[in-house]
């Protein structure tokens, strides 16, 4: 029998165990299934814990979201010490109870050292992506109410260098919004965000992105803020001519930023 006086993550196991005589015998088998209660209920109720105490501003369903992520990342990794069922049948064998972490501190202090970058890896991903929906979620918000432009704007997504053309060839003026830019903010933007901003400012009826890297950051986020309005470039014979036009036209092409 396991007696824990906390099921999610107790301090103490105290074990006994009836129709076995042989000490080694009964160690064995409980330290098998201990190591088992460790990896599974007890790491789940630590990484919950962890989170609560290191992570506060968290609303209590993020915990319970990120707990339930962690604990999968970590069981998909099989973060499990091989020695550490030979270290609790060694502690058994002296004793009926069983210190879980005072055993995991100073027997197997990896286990935590694991635990603690799965978990703080994971967060950090985890809320960059909720700053990032942030981000996406404002972006929209100025061009849902800015009003729209008839005609389509073409942006040239390549290697990093970015440039946004109209329908005629002609590349978007971005000087004023780079001056708006620096008025602003104490130093250079990137030109991407120079870009984004003339085009929520444009507000085109249509966007056709052309670019080798459909998952490009930048590209991923203008079909999030414009949505129905974006498409990424295929097959058009429009684009073809479009495109054409623009490669015999480089000063317009290479002078956009």
């Amino acid at each position: 029998f396991i007696e824990v006086y906390d099921p999610v993550r107790p301090l103490y196991i105290d074990v006994r165990v009836d129709g076995v005589s042989d000490l080694t015998e009964s160690a064995d088998l409980m330290s098998e299934k201990i190591c088992r209660f460790i990896m599974g209920p007890w790491r789940y109720g630590y990484i919950g814990q962890y989170i609560r105490e290191n992570y506060s501003y968290l609303e209590s369903d993020e915990v319970d979201y990120l707990t339930n992520e962690c604990f999968s990342l970590a069981v998909a990794q099989r973060m499990v010490d091989p020695r550490l069922s030979q270290e609790i049948f060694s502690v058994l064998i002296e004793d009926e109870e069983l210190n879980i972490d005072g055993l995991l501190r100073f027997r197997d202090p990896a286990f935590f050292d694991m635990t603690h970058a799965i978990v703080d890896d994971h967060i950090d991903s985890y809320l960059a992506s909720r700053e990032y929906e942030a981000f996406v979620g404002v972006l929209r918000y100025f061009l849902e109410t800015t009003p729209i432009t008839p005609g389509r704007v073409h942006v040239i997504c390549d290697q990093g260098l970015v440039r946004g053309i109209d329908e005629q060839g002609i590349a978007l003026n971005l000087s004023k919004m780079h001056e708006i830019a620096q008025a602003v903010v104490d130093q250079d933007l990137h030109p991407q965000d120079i870009l984004m901003s003339a085009l929520i400012t444009r507000s085109p009826e249509s966007l056709v992105i052309h670019t080798k890297d459909i998952h490009d950051d930048f590209v991923q986020t203008l079909l999030r803020v414009f949505r129905s309005r974006a498409v990424i470039c295929g097959s058009d014979p429009q684009c073809d001519i479009f495109m054409s036009k623009i490669d015999n036209d480089t000063i317009n092409l290479y002078t956009t930023l």
